[in-house]
C-alpha cells in the first residue's frame, strides 16, 4: 500500500517532469526559430549597411571628381564654373543624410548583434534547463522502477 502509493507519486512527478521538459523542447525550438529570424535581420542589415556604403564611397569619389573639374574650368568660363560648384553643392548635401543612414544602419547592426547574443545566452540557459529535467526524469524513472520492483517483491 504504501509502495502504491509511493510509486502513484513518482508516476505523477514523472508525468510532471515530461511534461516540463516537452515545454522546455518547445520552447528551445521557439529560441532556435528566433536565432534564425535574428540571423536573416542581422544578414539583411549587413547587405544594407554595405550598399549604403558602397553608395557613400562613390558619392564621396564623384565629389572629389567634381571639384577637381570645377577648379579646371574656373580658368575657361565662369558660367562653367558656376554649374560645376551647383553640382558639387548638390552632392556634398546628400552626404549628411547618407551619413545619418549609414550611423543608422551600423546602429541597427549593433542591435542585431546584442539580440543574437540575447538570443544565444537564452538557449543555452533552454538547453540547461532541458539537460537538467532530463536527469530529474531519468531519476525519477529509476526511482519508479525501483518503487514497482519492491511492489512486486513485496507481493510475493
Amino acid at each position: 500500500s504504501e509502495l502504491e502509493e509511493r510509486l502513484a507519486e513518482l508516476s505523477v512527478e514523472l508525468e510532471s517532469t515530461q511534461e516540463q521538459l516537452k515545454l522546455v523542447t518547445e520552447h528551445k525550438e521557439n529560441f532556435r526559430k528566433q536565432m534564425m529570424e535574428q540571423s536573416s535581420k542581422f544578414v539583411k542589415t549587413q547587405s544594407t549597411l554595405a550598399g549604403l556604403q558602397k553608395e557613400h564611397d562613390e558619392l564621396e569619389m564623384s565629389l572629389a571628381k567634381v571639384k577637381s573639374q570645377a577648379k579646371a574650368e574656373t580658368e575657361q568660363a565662369g558660367a562653367r564654373l558656376e554649374e560645376a560648384t551647383t553640382k558639387a553643392k548638390s552632392l556634398e548635401s546628400r552626404i549628411p543624410k547618407l551619413l545619418a543612414e549609414l550611423s543608422a544602419a551600423k546602429q541597427s547592426e549593433k542591435d542585431q548583434r546584442q539580440k543574437l547574443v540575447e538570443s544565444q545566452s537564452q538557449l543555452q540557459a533552454s538547453l540547461a534547463a532541458r539537460a537538467q529535467l532530463q536527469l530529474q526524469l531519468g531519476s525519477t524513472a529509476s526511482r519508479a522502477a525501483q518503487a514497482e520492483e519492491g511492489l512486486v517483491k513485496t507481493g510475493e
